[in-house]
């Protein structure tokens, strides 16, 4: 009897063995959501680069550009310089956080308007959008500014010239239509109040250039024309700062050039690098770091001749001419050298070596730009000969003060030896 009791008693089935069950259709579930999660996250600063590169690639820039086996001129525009996307993503946060600064200070200059209603200010996908009612700044019909509107604006203006940002002035109207001697429509009217506002500004300190009056008279209502309330809210002059900064001029960009060992596919080659003066040899194998050091140096508005080598045997063979730049034999050094020390073939300690101990390249200048901050690389590179020592920041805006800086004491104010 004891022995079937305890028979029974183990063929009883478990009341939790759905248990087993429940925790791993969870876990499948929780699997499943983190798969989902994964694909539908975008990389914004790809997107960001990628309008970047759009904008650049329609730029006036001259390029000698590398082919499949060689090297021949191309007649397009400089292709664009990609960010990495770290540091998209920086430029980004940085740009956002300056609009965010200069909202705060103009909603403090015009706290008054902004606490009634008068001055409204949001966000924009182009950057901060300021609202000023119409009838704070003029008379009806008219576009000379308020004497009472006028210290405000200054206000504005002063902060407007502490940063670099381009700024649209954008004068709006009801659809109320005006038909006086001075004004015939209401494109007149809006053009003529973004102009008084601009003129203002550019009498405060902001640079002339970074401005641009806008009319768009009824054409872009916020509110109702149907309605004496929204066409007042219609009647208004709008400041768009603009998140990007003001478009550098333009000048002559680094010409790059990859050099080419012998003849591309179509039997062509590169004509003019055998002897040609060359300002800056980069040694880069990452293409992501060459073309931001190439956006820095476009950046600090220097005009350059720019060869770019992948590997520090490449690069030896280049300021030599030997192996397969021996076309380059007897030919003058660059002027400058970017190196990089983490290379493919030989690390940039050893192109350092070889190029100080040579007699014919001993006196090429070269600054080491790496992102390693290890103090045995820094005594060892000094001790080799480097002339400069570069850690690549995060931070764009750093690099390209850092590497202005020092691009055109080698190139603009140190006396080169001559031949």
């Amino acid at each position: 009897m004891i022995r079937r009791r305890r028979r029974a008693e183990e063929d009883h089935p478990s009341r939790d063995r759905w248990l087993v069950s429940y925790a791993d259709f969870i876990t499948l579930l929780f699997a499943f959501f983190v798969v989902m999660y994964a694909i539908s996250t975008l990389n914004e600063g790809k997107y960001r680069v990628l309008g970047d590169s759009l904008v650049y690639a329609f730029r006036h820039d001259r390029v000698v550009s590398p082919a499949s086996h060689g090297a021949v001129p191309s007649s397009m525009s400089t292709p664009p310089v990609r960010v990495t996307s770290s540091a998209a993503e920086q430029l980004r946060r940085q740009r956002e956080q300056k609009l965010v600064g200069v909202a705060d200070k103009i909603r403090s200059a015009l706290e008054p308007l902004v606490e009634t209603g008068q001055v409204r200010m949001k966000p924009s996908a182009r950057g901060l959008v300021v609202e000023i009612n119409a009838s704070v700044l003029f008379a009806p019909g008219q576009a000379v500014l308020r004497a009472d509107s006028i210290q405000a604006l200054q206000a504005v203006a002063q902060v407007l010239t502490e940063v670099d940002n381009a700024i649209n002035v954008e004068g709006h109207t009801d659809v109320l239509p005006i038909a006086s001697v001075q004004y015939p429509s209401n494109w007149e009217l809006a053009s003529a109040r973004a102009s008084s506002v601009v003129r203002l500004f550019a009498g405060g300190g902001v640079a002339a250039q970074r401005l641009s009056a806008i009319g768009y008279a009824d054409n872009r209502p916020v509110d109702s024309n149907e309605t004496a309330e929204g066409r007042a809210r219609n009647r208004r002059v709008t400041l768009l700062i603009l998140a990007d900064p003001l478009p550098e001029p333009e000048i002559a960009p680094p010409v790059v050039r990859h050099p080419a060992a012998g003849a591309s596919a179509g039997g062509h080659r590169e004509p003019s690098l055998s002897h040609h003066d060359i300002d800056v040899l980069l040694v880069e194998d990452n293409p992501d770091d060459a073309e931001f050091t190439l956006r820095a140096l476009r950046k600090a508005n220097i005009a350059l001749d720019v060869v770019r080598v992948e590997d520090g045997v490449a690069a030896l063979e280049f300021v030599l001419g030997t192996g397969a730049q021996s076309a380059r034999a007897g030919a003058r050094l660059p002027r400058l050298m970017l190196l990089d020390l983490d290379l493919p073939k030989l690390d940039g300690l050893g192109v350092l070596r070889r190029l100080k101990a040579d007699v014919r390249s001993k006196v090429l200048p070269v600054i080491v730009l790496t992102s390693s901050d290890r103090q045995a690389d820094v005594r060892e590179a000094y001790r080799l000969g480097a002339n400069s020592y570069i850690v690549k920041p995060a931070d764009y805006a750093a690099l390209v003060a850092k590497l202005g800086d020092l691009v055109r004491y080698w190139l603009q104010v140190n006396e080169p030896l001559r031949d």
